[in-house]
């Protein structure tokens, strides 16, 4: 009876290297399930599971592990392999991400010029997006969250205002006013290449102004419109 291959115990460096190729888009059939394989291995997997899943022979494990006993990573064509060559290592990696996770960059300059100046090493703008985005990264927009009040200036706040209230004794409004704006705002479309397309911008805010008063009491509601804003419209 053959022996069944043991688990395998991959370094950090050949377990990357691994999972490099098997995240290949193009890969030769063979060389993926070499990689998947010992991939299984390292995870505790056992021999007879790893041949059901990957569909090889019983003995293929023990030679395939035996090659690479002997070979290393060049086993899997990747002579003088060296992942991060140029690059940074883990480490580095693992800091990066915990300097931009508490400090987000807004653009790819930004991560360029820390990764120089911090690990002397020079990344273009699109080797950095990808570093970025394996490292869990998107590019996108924050969300825009409202101002929380203070709890307690709010209760101080609606007391001196029903105080106010009840001491007036009189009808109160509120008043503001408004200046509407109108503006063109060119859109994308489909023009021959060498047209020339221009819209003609608007003047901006004709002399357009509403002052409006509200009663919170009856909210009863009153506006005019004015050339001007003024104490005449006011009253």
């Amino acid at each position: 009876m053959d022996k069944q291959p043991e688990s395998v115990a991959l370094t950090n460096e050949q377990r990357s290297a691994l999972q490099a190729i098997c995240r290949r888009r193009k890969v030769d059939a063979l060389l993926w399930k070499r990689a998947r394989a010992f991939l299984l291995l390292d995870a505790g997997y056992d021999a007879k599971t790893i041949c059901e899943i990957l569909d090889i022979g019983p003995t293929v494990l023990g030679e395939w592990k035996s090659a690479f006993a002997g070979k290393g990573l060049s086993f899997f064509g990747l002579k003088d392999y060296s992942q991060r060559q140029g690059h940074l290592s883990l480490a580095q990696e693992t800091a990066l991400k915990a300097h931009f996770s508490a400090n987000p960059a807004r653009n790819t300059d930004e991560i360029c010029a820390y990764i120089l100046a911090k690990y002397a090493h020079s990344y273009c703008p699109s080797g950095a997006a990808k570093l970025m985005h394996r490292l869990g990264f998107v590019y996108k927009k924050p969300l825009s969250l409202p101002a929380q009040a203070d709890e307690d200036e709010q209760k101080t706040f609606i007391a001196d205002y029903d105080s106010l209230m009840t001491g007036l004794g009189k009808m109160v409004v509120f008043s503001d006013a408004v200046h509407p704006t109108h503006q063109s705002r060119p859109a994308h479309g489909w023009f021959a290449k060498d047209q020339k397309t221009a819209i003609k911008a608007s003047s901006g805010r004709k002399r357009l102004n509403i002052q409006g008063a509200l009663d919170l009491e009856t909210f009863s509601f009153t506006f005019v419109e004015a050339e001007k804003i003024n104490a005449q419209t006011t009253q």
